[in-house]
């Protein structure tokens, strides 16, 4: 096995021709000045792109140091994170969306919570108070109104599960992915964001939530509609699998 990193930083790709290289440029010097101290990648992951994406990509892990491509041909960034961090070694693994809509200068206390404060899994928060938030209405009362619903649910504690911006631990990556099946996720499997802060709650792991600036990205690609059913459709499945009862002690 390679020598072990102490962060890995991973952005899930598809369809990112107009920002990847500023974006992951961005990240890679807030990253050099930042995380110098620690032994870290960035690693673009490469999601089947029908545009100039991979090209880019390849380009970026190239030119910069501390950037590197994993290319996963099957679409859905939940797939490919599960896939790439069952086969990397690191104290944490952390991973944001590429569009950097949560405030990239919340990364060292995103690392640090794991690393030097002891928590299993962090993320970020769109929802709690100390929050600052530039969102528009429609996407405001679905986010929250999802929330509620696993809430109600799952009786879930923490106050946002999709913000694109989280870390975990190697005790949290060897506890949550014998519970994960990604043969059993449909369409691009935005529900892993859910599903890993669910099963961490459900396995007792220690979260710590990060107040957050968060600015919603013009031009999103990402559809509505097919998000609600892909979601709906995990939430029934864990209802009726309840894999954290069943994992192995």
């Amino acid at each position: 096995m390679a020598s072990q990193l102490d962060v890995l930083i991973t952005v899930p790709v598809y369809n990112e021709e107009k920002q990847l290289r500023e974006k992951i440029s961005e990240l890679d010097a807030y990253s050099r000045k930042n995380l110098n101290g620690l032994k870290y990648q960035i690693v673009i992951t490469e999601n089947g792109s029908k545009d100039k994406t991979p090209q880019i990509a390849r380009q970026l892990s190239k030119d910069l140091e501390y950037v590197s491509l994993y290319e996963h041909p099957e679409q859905g960034r939940g797939k490919a994170l599960y896939a790439l961090w069952k086969h990397m070694n690191a104290r944490c693994y952390a991973y944001m969306d590429v569009d950097l809509a949560t405030d990239i200068n919340h990364t060292f206390e995103l690392v640090n919570s794991i690393l030097k404060k002891g928590y299993d899994v962090s993320l970020a928060s769109r929802n709690l108070k100390a929050s600052r938030v530039h969102r528009g209405l429609k996407r405001t009362i679905i986010s929250k109104g999802y929330i509620f619903l696993l809430k109600s649910i799952f009786r879930l504690r923490v106050s946002d599960t999709q913000c694109g911006f989280k870390a975990i631990s190697k005790r949290a990556r060897d506890l949550l992915w014998p519970c994960m099946d990604p043969l059993n996720w449909t369409g691009a499997a935005w529900f892993f964001d859910a599903e890993l802060v669910i099963l961490a709650e459900k396995l007792g792991l220690k979260i710590f939530e990060i107040p957050v600036k968060w600015t919603e990205a013009p031009g999103s690609t990402v559809s509505i509609r097919s998000t609600i059913i892909e979601d709906l459709s995990g939430i029934f499945r864990l209802l009726k699998t309840k894999p954290w009862q069943n994992r192995k002690s």
